[in-house]
């Protein structure tokens, strides 16, 4: 799925990232980010990029698509990166049924990969749902925590690929951590951004009311961002998945093995998020091995109104990848799901992502690639120690209301 653009990316420009609708548009120059503000839309503005794709346009929101301070940015080699032009390394959020009250898509997705040699690419997806009961600016929190994720997998790849040694506990340790710092410390940064906007317009949140605001969220940066946190990465040194919050995460390898790792929860209560304050503590993560009988391995993550939406109808979250699914067949799937599905769908924001990496080049009925199969630097078992207490399945309800997550206390 090609990330829209009207030109090539610039050699080393640096894009600004703009909040909007559906997603966010990396915009290239304060020139294109005006053509932005004043149309209302990126659409027909040179240069701008969509993230993570699949619509040709998004909307600009004048009270909330507030740009991002100048240190949370993307260059050239970081739009590369977010390319998600395959299957195999797929992500789309979408906002759902229209019959629902939020104001914009909460949830938020990247995937891409990282290394141009597709023997030894590593591939990853990052989704995040925006908690909007109980915190101001869960949109931007949802974006934040997705752009930190994905700095911070770009730093393990680059320390993997220096060293050549395989993924251990430690890493995923060091990752919790680094990931957690990454994240307040984008939080902070833009915080800052909005209290300066804020007191130069003399202006508050379009969405909070005076009152509320200066009560309740101005002076208390912990209620400021909340949202969960679904990070996924496969790669010729090992793979892993780190969580926050509810969702579902399915694993699958090349010898008919499936593992889920997590289901939404029927109650939508939730005790692991993120917020600022967070600590690597937060995150509940395992190793994802790979065996020599391997002929790939794949992860496939979403959200809670989607996973909640397939276990509500009796659907397989896996079967909508397949050797004959087109990027487009799937946006139109996930886009539309509620028109498609036959019984009752979670009336909430949707995302989606998928990698997908191939460890022998024989073909099999999961391979939508070129086939040419990533290579190991050593193989190993897979880890059995994941935390079995959170990885719990779901009964479906006979009917579906419109979701207000719970914190649990």
């Amino acid at each position: 799925m090609s990330n829209k653009t009207s030109d090539k990316i610039g050699t080393s420009r640096m894009h600004r990232i703009i909040p909007c609708f559906h997603g966010v548009c990396a915009s290239p120059s304060e020139e294109a980010t005006m053509k932005v503000r004043v149309s209302g839309s990126t659409k027909g503005v040179p240069g701008v990029i969509l993230l993570p794709g699949g619509i040709d346009h998004d909307i600009y929101l004048p009270n909330e698509s507030i740009t991002f301070p100048k240190e949370i940015c993307l260059h050239e080699h970081d739009l590369r990166n977010l390319d998600c032009s395959s299957p195999d390394n797929f992500s789309f959020t979408h906002y759902g049924p229209h019959k629902q009250d939020k104001p914009t898509n909460q949830d938020f997705a990247l995937s891409g990969h990282f290394g141009d040699d597709t023997r030894h690419m590593a591939r990853f997806a990052i989704l995040a749902d925006g908690i909007s009961n109980g915190f101001s600016f869960s949109q931007r929190g949802a974006h934040l925590s997705c752009f930190a994720a994905y700095q911070c997998l770009k730093n393990l790849y680059q320390r993997l690929s220096t060293s050549n040694q395989t993924l251990n506990e430690r890493d995923i340790e060091r990752f919790r951590s680094d990931l957690a710092e990454k994240i307040n410390e984008y939080f902070s940064l833009d915080r800052e951004h909005l209290l300066s906007v804020f007191e130069a317009e003399h202006s508050a949140p379009a969405n909070i009311a005076s009152q509320v605001w200066h009560k309740s969220f101005k002076d208390k940066p912990e209620k400021w961002y909340g949202n969960t946190l679904l990070v996924s990465f496969l790669s010729p040194f090992g793979g892993f998945v780190v969580y926050a919050g509810d969702g579902g995460i399915v694993l699958l390898k090349g010898g008919g093995i499936i593992k889920e790792v997590m289901r939404s929860d029927p109650t939508s209560t939730i005790s692991r998020f993120v917020s600022m304050g967070v600590t690597g503590a937060k995150f509940l993560g395992a190793l994802v091995g790979y065996e020599e009988t391997d002929d790939f391995v794949e992860i496939i993550s979403a959200t809670d109104g989607l996973d909640r939406t397939y276990q509500l109808n009796d659907l397989d979250l896996t079967s909508i990848f397949s050797s004959d699914a087109s990027l487009s067949v799937l946006i139109d799937q996930i886009g539309n799901i509620d028109q498609r599905v036959p019984g009752e769908v979670d009336f909430d924001n949707y995302s989606i992502g998928r990698i997908f990496l191939p460890l022998a080049s024989r073909p099999n009925d999961r391979m939508t690639g070129n086939g040419e199969a990533v290579v190991p630097v050593a193989l190993k078992t897979p880890d059995e120690g994941a935390d079995h207490e959170h990885q719990r399945g779901y009964e479906p309800t006979v009917a579906s209301v419109e979701k207000k997550r719970r914190i649990a206390a």
